[in-house]
C-alpha cells in the first residue's frame, strides 16, 4: 500500500456519500473535549481561512458554541463511574468505541449517527493512537495492566463481511491484526513534505522520512535522521500549567496543535462548578523546507483559545480535519 495515496474519495468514504463527482465539500475542524459532565462533546469550529492572533490568550472568555454538533453520553459503569471513550477519524467519518466494545460511527458530512464495528477485544481498556492512510484506520493499543498482550496493532478498512442468510456477500467495518510496527510514537505523513511528521513531548516539530521495516527504536523521542524545527511550538507562559498538545494534519504541509492549559484563575468562572476549567489553544500553522533543506515553521500561523470545562483527568482533546 502506498502511503502517499490520497485518502480523500476512498471505497469507505463512497460508502458514506463521498461520491467524486460531487463539489468539493469544506473541511473544518473537530474537537472532541470532556467539557460534559455526562460525557463528551464534538465542537465543529471553522479553521479554513485561519484563526486571529490572539496575544493575551491568559484572559480569554471565549466558549465554544453551544449546542455543540454532537454529545455523547457515556454509558455508566459500576459504582457509578461513566465509561471512557476511544475516538479515531477517517474520511468523512468518526469512530467512537467504548469500553464494552460498542462502536458508533458518526459522518461529519451527512450528520448521521449509526452503529459501527466493535472494537477488538485487545482495543479495550487501553490507551492508544491512531493513524488513517489511505482507506484504512490503524490502531497500536498499550494495555498495561495485561503482561502477556501489553501491545496490539490492527487497521480497520471497508470491506465484504461473512454472506447473510441469503448467502449473498454482504459489506461493513472489517478488523485485522497486523505484526508490530516499526515507528515510535504517534506521526502523521505529508505528502507535501514528503516525510512523516510528529510532535515531540518537548514541542518541538519532527519530519522523519519513511522508517524501513527492521528499524526498532530504543529511546523515546525521532530518529537520529529526523529533521527538527528550531523554535518549540508550546508556548512558554504556560509550562508550568501544561496539560495536553496533540497535533492533527490538515493537508499539503498545514497543522494544527491543540494544547490544554490548567487555567490560572479557575475561580473566576464558578460556573464550572467543582471541576477544573481549563484554557484551550489552537494554533494553525504551516511547515515547509528551507534552501538548506532545514524544517522550518511557516510566518503565517494563527491561533484562537477558547475556555473550557475538563471532568476526566486522563483523557486529552482530540482534533480532527475533515
Amino acid at each position: 500500500m502506498s502511503l502517499k495515496r490520497l485518502a480523500h474519495d476512498t471505497p469507505s468514504q463512497r460508502a458514506g456519500g463521498g461520491d467524486k463527482r460531487r463539489r468539493r465539500r469544506r473541511k473544518h475542524l473537530y474537537l472532541v473535549l470532556d467539557d460534559w459532565h455526562e460525557g463528551y462533546s464534538v465542537h465543529k469550529i471553522d479553521a479554513a481561512d485561519g484563526f486571529f492572533s490572539d496575544s493575551d490568550d491568559e484572559q480569554s472568555d471565549e466558549r465554544f458554541p453551544d449546542p455543540p454538533a454532537l454529545r455523547l453520553e457515556s454509558p455508566v459503569a459500576h459504582e457509578g463511574r461513566r465509561t471512557d471513550m476511544t475516538f479515531a477519524a477517517l474520511g468523512t467519518k468518526m469512530f467512537i468505541f467504548m469500553n464494552q466494545r460498542c462502536g458508533l460511527v458518526y459522518d461529519t458530512e451527512t450528520a448521521a449517527l449509526t452503529v459501527g464495528a466493535h472494537a477488538p477485544a485487545l482495543m479495550t481498556c487501553g490507551f492508544g493512537i491512531s493513524v488513517a492512510v489511505g482507506d484504512e484506520l490503524y490502531a497500536l493499543t498499550y494495555r498495561f495492566f495485561d503482561k502477556q498482550h501489553r501491545h496490539s496493532f490492527q487497521s480497520m478498512s471497508w470491506g465484504t463481511t461473512a454472506p447473510d442468510e441469503r448467502h449473498k456477500p454482504t459489506e461493513g467495518w472489517l478488523w485485522k491484526t497486523l505484526p508490530p510496527p516499526p515507528f515510535h510514537g504517534h506521526a502523521h505523513f505529508d505528502g507535501e513534505l514528503d516525510a512523516w511528521i510528529g510532535l515531540r513531548r518537548d514541542g518541538y516539530i519532527g519530519a522523519c522520512q519513511v522508517i524501513s521495516p527492521d528499524f526498532r527504536s530504543t529511546a523515546p523521542g525521532f530518529h537520529p535522521d529526523c529533521k527538527m524545527t528550531e523554535d518549540k511550538m508550546f508556548r512558554g507562559m504556560f509550562s508550568d500549567r501544561h496539560m495536553s498538545a496533540s497535533l492533527t494534519h490538515m493537508g499539503a504541509g498545514e497543522f494544527c496543535l491543540v494544547e490544554g492549559v490548567v487555567a490560572k484563575k479557575a475561580e473566576e468562572h464558578p460556573t464550572y462548578g467543582d471541576y477544573d476549567s481549563c484554557v484551550i489553544h489552537i494554533t494553525v500553522f504551516g511547515l515547509r523546507y528551507n534552501h538548506r533543506g532545514e524544517l522550518q515553521i511557516k510566518d503565517n500561523q494563527s491561533s484562537r483559545s477558547f475556555i473550557s470545562s475538563r471532568h476526566r483527568f486522563h483523557f486529552h482533546p482530540k482534533a480532527f480535519w475533515m
